[in-house]
């Protein structure tokens, strides 16, 4: 589900939207909470935010109750933080508020790093620790998901850095002398990934039976979010949106094919 640019204008151009929507892209709270009761009254097995909600709205802080209310209800959410690293090796966290962290189902790290070529080859699955391990408490996003898919929160990663695997239940995650796991692209950008743009989801302007156990990832796919990246598969100047990217990690460790 794209927060794209369709979506922007279909709002900036409609008469009929609620008063407070904004012209810009920090969108009202309870908009992401009707989006996840769409979805997860079409069926869909989980949902996972590309979006970090570290803070609360300005706008009127009772839209994040509407939204956690949601997620929790729905009881398939799965929601994103980001690990900054910061001078000395410290390491600031932006997890969610209090309220989305205790309504969803699992939460996992986002944040892309790229090769020298300047390319998106590769996600770290966990992030590391204070000593600069990686911590299986720290799974990026697709490793959450993977595991709500498989096992639920209770399994959690064991890292084996002798045998370059990050063990998960039955299930071993190759990854290289960094940590990190390369992400077996299956398609060009924008090519293959079944994508919808919000308002469509939102407003259930589509066939909603599409979404039927399926997982499905929300996040940005506009250039002005900065979420765009050179991948091996890029062709010219076609990016692929780091949700997108999310999706072919996911289908990496999930079908095993590395």
């Amino acid at each position: 589900v794209a927060i794209d640019d369709e979506s922007k204008t279909c709002w900036a151009g409609d008469a009929s939207k609620p008063h407070y929507m904004p012209e810009r892209w920090v969108w009202p709270r309870d908009f992401h909470a009707q989006v996840v009761r769409n979805l997860k009254e079409a069926g869909a097995k989980l949902i996972a935010f590309d979006v970090v909600f570290s803070e609360s709205s300005k706008r009127d802080p009772q839209q994040d109750e509407i939204f956690a209310q949601a997620v929790k209800e729905a009881g398939n959410v799965v929601m994103a933080e980001r690990h900054v690293p910061k001078a000395g090796g410290a390491i600031k966290t932006e997890t969610l508020i209090p309220g989305l962290l205790a309504a969803a189902l699992d939460k996992g790290h986002i944040g892309a790093s790229h090769t020298e070529d300047g390319e998106l080859r590769e996600l770290l699955p966990l992030y590391y620790d204070s000593s600069g391990g990686l911590d299986p408490d720290k799974p990026n996003l697709d490793v959450a998901v993977l595991r709500q898919l498989l096992f639920g929160k209770a399994v959690k990663p064991v890292v084996d850095f002798k045998n370059l695997k990050i063990h998960l239940g039955d299930r071993d995650i190759p990854i290289d002398a960094n940590g990190m796991v390369e992400i077996n692209y299956a398609a060009p950008p924008q090519t293959e990934v079944l994508t919808f743009p919000y308002h469509a989801v939102y407003y259930k302007q589509m066939d909603m039976s599409v979404f039927k156990d399926r997982v499905v990832y929300i996040g940005s796919t506009s250039e002005i979010l900065h979420d765009n990246h050179s991948t091996p598969f890029a062709t010219g100047d076609v990016k692929m949106p780091g949700v997108e990217a999310h999706v072919h990690m996911l289908d990496t460790v999930l079908s095993q094919q590395y």
